[in-house]
């Protein structure tokens, strides 16, 4: 994700799963129960109710991703990508998600008001175009 990078944005491994119980507050759209209990895990899946970092790390940087395997509607995709930015406006993000949404087969994003700026979250399951990191 080279135009990622180059605006800015740090990339993250992608953690397939996290316990829903975490000092982080890091969480994915979709939670399991585990067996035999009573520990639920957030998986990593498509949707934009994630939180990728701590709010603890933003003085590291506001803009970041992840790309990996993920769930999609029930079904395993290998490029899910999730990206969080806090921005002092939407337009600061538009570029980078307007090239996103060109290349995703499908995408959801959600924008929320924080403080002066803004929240960004955006998940997209990757097509072919976007293979190789371009």
């Amino acid at each position: 994700m080279t135009y990622l990078d180059a605006a800015g944005y740090r990339r993250l491994l992608d953690l397939p799963a996290l316990p829903a119980s975490n000092a982080c507050d890091m969480r994915y759209d979709m939670t399991v129960p585990v067996l035999p209990g009573p520990i639920d895990w957030y998986l990593r899946s498509f949707g934009t109710d994630f939180n990728l970092v701590s709010r603890r790390w933003r003085h590291q940087s506001t803009r970041w991703y992840s790309l990996g395997w993920g769930m999609s509607d029930g079904d395993e995709c290998d490029e899910l990508l999730l990206l969080q930015a806090w921005v002092g406006s939407w337009l600061e993000a538009e570029d980078q998600l307007d090239r996103v949404r060109r290349c995703a087969e499908r995408y959801v994003e959600r924008f929320d008001a924080d403080g002066a700026g803004w929240h960004v979250r955006l998940a997209a399951v990757l097509g072919p175009r976007m293979e190789g990191g371009e």
